[in-house]
């Protein structure tokens, strides 16, 4: 578990202040930084076994990495889907 933790916290570390989505500066900024975001996510989140919280340390970082990850990609979201329907053609509404 000590990897995991280690991972968890390496990911909050480098996205730390990517919670809003001005601190991507246009579209094409937000694009990319939900890229990243989500393929650093994917690997720290293999790593975790998630296990239930009631078998997890009070102060797992995996909470606070989950929590970031979600608020930075739901900053993110709209900048970035302008940014992919702009590169698509796609005009629908509902996302990537």
């Amino acid at each position: 578990m000590a990897a995991v933790r280690e991972s968890h916290e390496r990911f909050a570390e480098r996205f730390g202040d990517l919670r809003a989505a001005e601190n991507a500066s246009g579209d094409a900024a937000a694009f990319v930084a939900r890229t990243r975001l989500v393929h650093a996510w994917r690997g720290t989140f293999e790593r975790d076994p998630r296990l239930p919280g009631a078998l997890l340390p009070d102060d797992w970082p995996g909470r606070a990495a989950t929590r970031l990850f979600v608020d930075a990609w739901r900053a993110l979201r709209e900048p970035a889907d302008r940014y992919w329907r702009g590169l698509t053609g796609d005009q629908a509404t509902g996302g990537v």
